[in-house]
């Protein structure tokens, strides 16, 4: 906004006629937008800001070798388990081992019924 209105003023023939014109554009119908303007910048460079303290904090937690839950606890274990490059712990489940389907029928889970009963008028013998 403010580019092409420098342009427009150094590039007219006379400068009291142009600064007359940007007074009153300042001070009309445009200064609702203005203030908009303002506001929506404002809200930006805040969000910038919060963003930039962000930053921050995560350089803080990798300058000190932390995870956030370290820091915010206070856990002191830094020598034992390394957080940042670290070597990954032991896996807690196999994922590859192959599990049998009736290990996971809980005990008071109702057994389900017999194969006979799907489609059997339409898979059987009697014609």
């Amino acid at each position: 906004m403010v580019l092409p209105v420098l342009f427009w003023f150094l590039n007219s023939d006379d400068f009291g006629l142009a600064v007359q014109g940007l007074t009153t554009v300042s001070s009309g119908v445009l200064q609702p937008v203005f203030y908009t303007l303002i506001a929506i910048g404002s809200m930006i460079g805040i969000a910038a800001l919060l963003s930039f303290v962000l930053w921050v904090y995560h350089l803080f937690l990798i300058a000190t070798k932390r995870t956030t839950k370290e820091f915010r606890r206070d856990i002191e274990n830094i020598s034992e388990e390394p957080t940042l490059c670290g070597e990954r712990g032991s896996r807690l489940f196999d994922p590859w081992a192959l599990v049998d389907p009736r290990d996971l029928i809980r005990a008071d889970e109702t057994p389900p019924p017999p194969p006979g009963n799907f489609c059997s008028s339409c898979w059987s013998d009697d014609f």
